[in-house]
């Protein structure tokens, strides 16, 4: 059986080589951190980090295929972005809103050509979770109606609002449940009576699968009894921490027609996919042909600094216009300067082909390779947003802790937690693909028995 057990070696394409001096170790703190979940003793203490490397206290080296949990976009300490930041830093690095910036308008210039040419009115926040917020709010305040429509398997961040219309109960307000948010049960389309399967393991590529999509109906029913209370439906294109579940091709068409029916506003949460991670353009919601009244926006566009921006129409914008929501750092230059060059880099390097390339050869890979294990039960994904389902949670955990150890770093998601998440920088090349594919094949070795 093959067991790897030293640092993946190393190539030309950017990984970086050797081990730094770690000097004097990090104390374990452990025992000083509240409020979170008990993580730390299974996780790495980074000290340093390069493109698609993490390198720890003891100078050990770890291929990052999850990069911090896809906010890391054009790799770790990318020399472009950071230089772009110092840039700024040496001007001035926080400014609130009352005043305009260089920082903020090149930001607002560079996204633009990306977005609907009626959406473009910026509020600016600190993260993901404060952007999904404020959208809230805004549909509220447009619509002067109550209820949101959310998906089951959706996150949405940290805050009271994102927590309340997110559908995972682990990462909703333990004491508080919306009354005015209903939950659209998501269903894969691997269990739909519908489906139509691709080659023996049974990866659905959802948009190339045509189907009826009945899945949709209990929105429709919802509306039909509750439209004149409903302020509009916050999406996740794909639901990475819901086990990076992916829609069958024409769910959204039909989902646009019944919003468009229904004059329901739609907000897009691209927190996760708006850095091109899906592979084709920087948006997902422009490959699933959603036509959006907002979209939210956190960290992955900034490569990794603080940072959340809410986009709206002219209407939506004027009309939570006399309302103050005022936050000092939202929109701090630094982060803009940061998210205008990731952008640049982004297109200079064509980095959205690359990262359509590398995530289809994963899957393909990953299919071919896996598909003989009692344990594996799909691949799914777009681009380098890729889910491996299996049999349960507590295999998922050991495939982790397995790449671990082997010096590589992916996540887990799901509503049973039992989907591998892989979600590396846009900069992950094929050789680290290589890599990453042959670690989890040897630890479906090691931990799950062959079909027969």
């Amino acid at each position: 059986m093959l067991k790897i057990l030293s640092a993946p070696s190393e190539s030309d394409d950017g990984f970086p080589g050797g081990f730094i001096d770690s000097g004097t170790l990090l104390p374990d703190i452990s025992g000083l951190i509240s409020f979170t979940t008990n993580l730390l003793d299974k996780t790495v203490k980074v000290t340093k980090a390069e493109n698609c490397a993490i390198i720890d206290a003891d100078g050990k080296k770890y291929l990052d295929a999850f990069s911090a949990s896809g906010g890391v976009s054009v790799g770790h300490s990318n020399p472009f972005v950071n230089e772009a930041a110092h840039r700024q830093i040496d001007l001035f690095s926080s400014s609130s809103k009352l005043y305009q910036t260089k920082s903020v308008e090149k930001f607002q210039i560079a996204i633009q050509k990306y977005l609907p040419k009626n959406v473009n009115k910026y509020h600016y926040l600190n993260s993901g979770s404060e952007a999904v917020d404020f959208s809230c709010q805004a549909l509220r305040a447009y619509t002067g109606k109550k209820i949101i429509i959310s998906f089951s398997e959706s996150c949405h961040g940290s805050t009271h609002i994102a927590k309340s219309i997110s559908g995972l109960e682990n990462f909703q307000n333990p004491s508080f449940k919306d009354p005015d948010v209903f939950f659209y049960k998501v269903k894969t389309c691997r269990n739909c009576p519908e489906k139509i399967y691709k080659k023996a393991a049974q990866r659905i590529p959802g948009l190339e699968i045509e189907c009826i999509i009945n899945c949709i109906k209990s929105i429709e029913d919802f509306l039909e009894k509750n439209r004149i209370n409903c302020a509009g439906i916050v999406i996740e294109t794909i639901m990475p921490n819901g086990g990076m579940i992916i829609p069958s091709k024409g769910f959204f068409s039909r989902l646009n027609s019944i919003c468009s029916k229904w004059n329901l506003p739609i907000v897009v949460s691209e927190v996760n996919s708006g850095n091109g991670r899906c592979g084709k353009d920087l948006f997902a919601f422009e490959e699933f042909g959603i036509k959006p009244s907002m979209v939210c926006l956190g960290n992955s566009i900034t490569n990794g600094f603080p940072f959340g921006v809410t986009i709206a129409t002219q209407e939506i914008s004027d009309s939570i216009s006399d309302i103050k929501s005022f936050l000092y750092s939202g929109g701090n230059p630094v982060s803009c300067a940061a998210a205008t060059a990731t952008l640049n880099y982004i297109e200079n390097n064509n980095l959205l082909k690359k990262a359509k390339f590398v995530g289809e050869f994963i899957q393909e890979e990953l299919e071919k390779r896996l598909q003989c294990f009692q344990a594996f039960v799909d691949v799914r994904g777009k681009g380098l947003m890729i889910g491996v389902e299996t049999e349960s949670s507590e295999f998922t955990e050991k495939i982790i802790e397995f790449a671990r150890r082997n010096f590589l770093l992916i996540g887990i998601g799901g509503r049973s937690r039992n989907v591998i998440r892989i979600e590396p920088p846009l900069t992950f090349s094929a050789k680290m693909a290589n890599t990453l594919i042959s670690i989890l094949e040897s630890g479906f070795k090691q931990f799950s028995h062959t079909k027969n």
